[in-house]
């Protein structure tokens, strides 16, 4: 007799704050995780809210998520000189430019900071805000001080040139660029 694999859900924050809050997947998120053989989560916080939400009693196992950095990029900024020069400093924002991840703010924190210092403001990801982000850069007349990278698999270099990371999220469970 064979015997039927085991599954197994893994729960990131967009499933439960995005996808599973939506009415109509609502009902198949939840048979998703009750039929599971087992279901581990990013974090405590977000198994707490699928729990609540779903109003699942199945245990839910932590596997937090993890990064290794590249050795190359440890105590050295590969890509820094390519953004600014001198004294100035890098801003960093990474993200998939959604609603949530507060991109135009990214915007609003980077006109305070260069008020008192020298700044230029880097832009990783790509998203379907990421349209409005360059067309504020564009409105405010801020191109030479402002880059976008767009997507990239090799965000190391990226993330290790950053003077200071700027995540302004509304919601998350385990914010994976904060980690790399």
């Amino acid at each position: 007799k064979a015997r039927r694999p085991m599954v197994i859900t893994t729960l990131h924050g967009t499933d439960i704050t995005l996808v599973g809050t939506d009415p109509s997947y609502y009902q198949i998120v939840k048979f998703s995780i009750e039929h599971s053989d087992c279901v581990t989560a990013v974090s405590k916080s977000l198994a707490d809210q699928t729990q609540e939400y779903f109003r699942i009693s199945k245990p839910i196992e932590m596997i937090y998520n993890f990064f290794v950095p590249k050795p190359e990029c440890l105590n050295h900024k590969p890509e820094k000189t390519n953004f600014v020069r001198g004294n100035e400093k890098l801003l960093v924002h990474a993200s998939n430019y959604r609603p949530l991840k507060r991109s135009m703010d990214v915007l609003k924190i980077f006109h305070e900071i260069r008020r008192v210092l020298p700044v230029k403001l880097l832009f990783v990801g790509n998203g379907p805000e990421i349209g409005s982000v360059r067309q504020s850069v564009i409105d405010q007349h801020l191109e030479e001080d402002v880059f976008f990278v767009g997507v990239t698999r090799k965000i190391d270099p990226y993330i290790a040139c950053a003077d200071l990371l700027l995540l302004p999220s509304q919601q998350e469970s385990f914010g994976l660029v904060a980690l790399e």
